[in-house]
């Protein structure tokens, strides 16, 4: 009887040390899933759809001004939203690195513009004193040499009139998406110093 006892006892405590063991292991699966998935998900956020992935201007409107870009992706994404207000841009985002038209894009191959929630990203705002207007791309993108595709359908520049320059010295582009030039009158020299045209 006594035999009996131990041996149930035994085997009891075996299967209990299974189940911890197993319950252990698992655990120890979820979190390690759980870490990389957060992991994946803050390098995934530094292409430009955080808000802390740029230098920017709250503009007290309803809208924020981009001014640099501080993300560390080669593949940018500007939203048309960041923290529920509509992003605008006002100025060249092209640029010799170093200067003051140095938007950090310096490294950027890919570009796209996103429409979020139906809003549009601005380009330029008349509505401030001082502001760029929304008619001038002029040089937008120029000395972007690293950028090889652009998508401009996020984009909201419908009034632009001057696209002179506008990709000139983007040496290695090869793609632009969304353009749209039914209102455009000046192209001079829109996709000069082009290496890689195709």
């Amino acid at each position: 009887m006594i035999y009996r006892n131990y041996q149930h006892n035994t085997t009891s405590v075996r299967k209990s040390s299974i189940f911890l063991l197993f319950l252990t292991i698992a655990l120890a699966l979820l979190l390690s899933f759980s870490f990389m998935t957060i992991k994946a998900s803050a390098a995934s956020t530094s292409n430009g759809t955080n808000l802390s992935d740029w230098d920017y201007t709250d503009n007290g409107d309803g809208t924020i001004t981009i001014k640099k870009y501080k993300g560390t992706s080669d593949d940018v994404v500007i939203p048309g939203k960041l923290d529920g207000k509509q992003v605008v841009i006002e100025c060249q985002m092209g640029g010799l690195q170093g200067t003051s038209q140095d938007f950090n894009l310096n490294d950027c191959r890919s570009l796209t513009f996103k429409k979020v929630d139906n809003t549009k990203v601005q380009w330029g705002n008349d509505s401030r004193s001082g502001a760029k207007d929304t008619d001038d791309m002029n040089q937008a993108f120029h000395y972007l040499k690293e950028l090889e595709k652009i998508d401009l359908s996020g984009l909201e520049y419908s009034n632009v009139t001057d696209m002179g320059m506008m990709f000139n010295h983007c040496d290695k582009l090869t793609t632009v998406t969304g353009l749209d030039t039914s209102n455009v009158k000046i192209f001079s020299s829109m996709f000069a110093h082009i290496k890689s045209e195709k």
